[in-house]
């Protein structure tokens, strides 16, 4: 099973390489559910050799319905992310029907034939989950990450254990979301998947004596660790 840590800080990125995780998924915002992060974070990123590096490439926070100017600005990030020599690109649009953008999808396997795709955690606003599950596989995608349908990976239990049966592994299946050290280990026993993704973060105030001071979501040794021993 691979570990994958979301990564939002150069702390979080210490972390991955100390507790020697699989791969980090990079993104900014994490308090707004994450963006694009900078070319200079990729780069540092990259300077890691312990661990495999994926970008978030999402433009906006909020839902993943895009305009065509959205979708040609995420196209030049991804771009400029592969030639930065990251392992992946963690994308994912839909449509108003709740479905998969097929045709950008396809857009970005056309465009980067050769670099790993992860779809995100759009799949969980989508109506047909295991139908897309078939078009992602037919698109040659490597993975999905998923709560199954749900805030949290244990209250979307059943359509996870769904979706690893029907992928049969032709995909992937990374669980995210709500996990912590209480319940890491139920996880695993009840649906044994493919990877497991988290962030281990806590909001910390940050510069208190400034004006600008801001609570922002950072890592918490202590939680990073209490996953990853419910893992081990």
């Amino acid at each position: 099973m691979k570990i994958e840590l979301c990564s939002s800080s150069t702390e979080a990125l210490l972390f991955a390489e100390e507790f020697k995780f699989n791969r980090v998924e990079l993104c900014q915002n994490l308090e707004l559910g994450g963006v694009t992060p900078s070319l200079a974070f990729q780069e540092f990123a990259l300077s890691f050799k312990s661990f495999e590096t994926h970008t978030l490439i999402r433009c906006k926070v909020g839902g993943f319905i895009y305009s065509d100017y959205e979708k040609k600005i995420m196209l030049k990030d991804m771009e400029n992310s592969v030639k930065l020599g990251i392992h992946g690109l963690v994308v994912g649009a839909l449509n108003p029907k709740k479905e998969i953008d097929l045709a950008f999808m396809t857009e970005i396997k056309s465009n980067f034939p050769n670099i790993e795709l992860t779809f995100h955690r759009a799949f969980d606003d989508l109506k047909n989950p295991e139908i897309e599950l078939e078009n992602l596989i037919d698109l040659g995608f490597n993975r999905i990450l998923t709560s199954g349908g749900k805030k949290t990976v244990l209250e979307g239990r059943e359509t996870i254990q769904k979706l690893i049966s029907k992928a049969d592994n032709r995909i992937e299946i990374m669980l995210g979301g709500g996990i912590n050290a209480e319940n890491i280990s139920e996880i695993i026993n009840l649906s044994k998947p493919d990877a497991i993704h988290f962030s281990g973060t806590e909001f910390k105030l940050v510069d208190e004596e400034s004006l600008f001071s801001e609570k922002i979501l950072l890592p918490n040794r202590t939680k990073i660790e209490g996953i990853l021993k419910g893992i081990n």
